[in-house]
This record gives C-alpha cells, structure tokens and sequence, in this order.
C-alpha cells in the first residue's frame, strides 16, 4: 500500500513503475497475486502493468516449468504430484515451488488464481498447445474432469481436430464419472466449430437422454436421422440410442414391438450393442408388469456376457435384482443389490451407485431398516444432484416421502411426492407421474384428505391405462 501512495495518484490505475519496484524488491510471482489483490480495477485502455509483471516474472523459468503453470492454469482444480512425478517434471515443480510460482500442498500442486487469470492473459496458449494437454490427458488417468480441462484447452487454442480425437476417446470416461452438463458444452462447441459428424451427434443425443432432456432429444434424432450414414456399427448406435428416447418418451409398446421385430437377428450376433437392445426390451417388459419375460431376458444377456464384458453382467444382475424386488422378494433383492455395489468404482459407474443406493434404499424400507434406508437414499441424492440427473431424483424423491410417510411425518412426506410429481410432470414422463401419483395419493390419504386422494389416484390411473 505504501509503494501505491508513493508511485500513482491512483490505485486502481496503477504506473508501470510500480510493477518495475515491486519486480526489484520481491521478484517472485506471489507478489504478483498479491498485487492483483490489491488493485481491483484497471483500465482497458493501453498495457495492463500487472501482465508486464508477470510475463517478466516469467522470462527466467525454462520452458518445460512455463508448460507447467500453464497447465495447473488450465486445470479447474490442484494437479496430483505424482502426475509429474510420472512425467519426470518433479525438479521443474521443486524449482517452481521454490521460486514461490506454485505451491505444492500435501499430495497437490496448486497456483493462485491471479495467476491463472494472467496466464490466459499472457497470451501463453498458442506456444504450449501441446504440453499443456501432454500434462492435463496424464492426470486424466486418475480422475476424468482433466479430460474435460485439455479438451477446452485445445479448443480455446484452436486445436479442434486434437481436441474431438481426444472427445472421442476418453468420452466413455468423463460420461461414467457423471459430467454430463460439461459434456454437453464441449459437444456444443464441437459441433460449432466442427463439420457435425455423426459420432459427435450420437454422443449429444446420449446426454441429452443422460440430463432428461428427452424432447429436445427427439428433435435432435428427427433433425439428423437422414444424415446417419448407414454404415453398420454409428448407424446402430444411433438406432439404439433413438429407442431409448422413444421409450423415454413413453413410446413403450412401440419400442417393445420394435426390438421384439429384430430378436432372431440379435441373437445371431449377441455382441455388446445387441446386449443392449436386449436390456431395453427387457426394460419394456418390466414397465409393462410382464416380469417373467423380463427375468428370463436379463437372464439371457448375463449368461452371455458372463467372462466377457464385466460392465455388462452387472448391470443383468442390477435388473434381474429390480424384478426380485418388484415380485416382493425385499430380502433377495437387497442380497443382489448389496453384492452389485460392492463390485467397486471399477465397474459400478456413479449413475449406476445413485440407482443401486436408491434399490437399496427401497429393499430397507420394506425390510423395516429405516435409519439404513435413510442414508441411503440421501447418498443416492447427493450423487445424482451432483450432476443433475433429473430422472433419477424423481425416484429418490418418490422414496424419500414414503420413509417420510413411514415416520408419521405427512407434511414432508407430501412435500416431497409433489416434487416427485412435479419434476415428473415439468420431464414430461409420463410413467413416473403415474407412479409419483400413487404415492402423493397414499400421503393425501394418510393426511386425512381421502378426497384429494381419491381424484389424484384416478387421474394417475387413466394415465397408466393410457400407458398399458
């Protein structure tokens, strides 16, 4: 603050000379972002001074530690150590460190958000557009959202072809740890800055489905139907992902036609997307009440994917366990749930740990478990919060009131069936604001209002009647 007063009338527009005394006294880039700090507002006009600080600050580290910076820069969250360690970088970090440019916390590598911001000021972008990623992909290997990091890297560096071939393979990666939303952003700009291509429409059609969204996942499908090369393999990725969003969209008897049409043929074949077809005519079953065929389908796609595709017999046993619970076999079920969940994150993805939670959750309520049908149900929430699957909060909703209901407390039981109902509605799913219905009607009733509950129960079964 003294060397303001001393140097500039003005601090929020601060002279250049400031940024020369400050660089001789202290020299090191923390007190750049302490600098930053202090001068909240400086004119666009001309140079910004704190920049000039920072790219001279800059001038004395060697390239590979600049690379560094840049890619802690780039990342929304700390870098593990040890990715550098892999990469040999660990002296560039000490020596960083040392310098005070970057800190290294615990098992972490972090830098000041000032700091960010002026590295992305700098212009250092163009000049590391291949070491930053190089950084970025290696610390992807241990948790995804890096992937998402170097993808908006290259992007923003104008790297569009290295940043869809990175898209596209780590897609699988980044969708099973749940970044939907961001997914969805990258896709977006891909598609803007790209010719579209049926794989990048393929995947926007998955995630759209993923986030709920399945009427304007519809209109994508329409819109882009006839552009599908008929090429076997994107062509049937593409008819599978269009069935699911038909069957979302509470076309069940006309997907359960569909697929029963094509079953000779896909036990011809039977590999992993003919499996798939299977789960959802089997989905088709289970939905219409018909849990013997269902059984017997999950029952022939776990006999073959068992020691092929571990992915795959897992979510057999998941719902063969759904039609053990829907039969009334609580116990059974809540066995087969408990043992698909302790799989581990290897092969049970965050989406499938929120349902699994939310079955077991449900198997402990029947049982009388409450306090263990409790926490469940509220893990299952904050995992499907945490990336706004709205589909799946419908359910845990729907179970919430009846633990609710099953503690005497009918206020909030109700509260939350209607929030059950409503994001039902405002998704336009028709077959969970049937079942949601069911469940505010029992509330209504326990409340002491038989007359609401008798309206609400009718209205839920024309539209089930509607549904079959």
């Amino acid at each position: 603050e003294q060397l303001v007063s001393e140097h500039t009338a003005d601090a929020a527009q601060p002279a250049n000379e400031i940024v020369d005394v400050i660089q001789q006294e202290y020299g090191s880039l923390p007190f750049y972002a302490l600098f930053a700090d202090r001068i909240r507002s400086i004119s666009a006009a001309g140079q910004n001074p704190l920049n000039r600080f920072f790219e001279n600050a800059l001038a004395g580290i060697a390239a590979p530690g600049v690379a560094i910076v840049a890619a802690l820069a780039a990342a929304r969250r700390p870098i593990p150590l040890v990715v550098f360690a892999a990469r040999r970088e660990l002296k560039h970090v000490t020596d960083l460190a040392t310098r005070n440019v970057l800190a290294i916390e615990g098992t972490w590598v972090v830098v000041h958000d000032n700091i960010r911001n002026a590295v992305k000021s700098a212009g250092l972008d163009a000049t590391y557009s291949k070491s930053v990623p190089a950084i970025l992909t290696e610390a992807g290997s241990s948790n995804p959202a890096f992937f998402l990091d170097a993808i908006s890297y290259q992007f923003r560096t104008k790297e569009i072809p290295a940043g869809l071939k990175m898209l596209q393979r780590h897609f699988s990666a980044m969708l099973d740890a749940g970044h939907d939303t961001d997914l969805l952003t990258l896709l977006n700009q891909g598609l803007a800055e790209h010719q579209p291509s049926a794989d990048l429409i393929v995947k926007k059609l998955m995630i759209l489905e993923r986030m709920g969204q399945y009427q304007l996942a519809a209109q994508l499908a329409e819109v882009f139907d006839s552009t599908i090369p008929q090429r076997r393999t994107i062509r049937r990725e593409w008819e599978y992902n269009v069935a699911r969003i038909k069957y979302f969209n509470d076309e069940i008897s006309v997907v359960k036609r569909a697929v029963e049409g094509e079953f000779k043929a896909l036990l011809v074949r039977l590999d992993s997307l003919d499996l798939q077809m299977l789960f959802l005519l089997g989905r088709c079953y289970y939905a219409q009440g018909e849990q013997d065929a269902a059984a017997a389908v999950y029952l022939l796609i776990l006999q073959s994917a068992l020691g092929k595709d571990q992915s795959l017999s897992i979510k057999a046993l998941h719902r063969l366990a759904m039609v053990e619970e829907v039969c009334g076999m609580h116990r059974e079920a809540l066995a087969t749930f408990t043992r698909v969940l302790e799989t581990g994150d290897r092969w049970v993805t965050k989406k499938r740990r929120s349902y699994l939670l939310y079955r077991i959750g449900k198997c402990q309520l029947k049982l009388g478990l409450v306090d263990a049908a409790v926490a469940a149900n509220r893990e299952s929430i904050e995992i499907k919060e945490s990336f706004n699957h709205l589909r799946g909060l419908v359910f845990s909703f729907k179970l919430q009131s009846n633990i609710l209901l099953h503690q005497g407390k009918c206020d909030e039981a109700l509260a939350f069936a209607e929030r059950a109902h409503g994001l039902a509605s405002t998704l336009n799913l028709t077959k969970e604001m049937v079942t949601a219905g069911i469940v505010c009607s029992r509330v209504l009733l326990a409340s002491g209002r038989p007359l609401d509950a008798d309206d609400l129960i009718r209205a839920s079964g024309q539209q089930a009647i509607q549904l079959k």
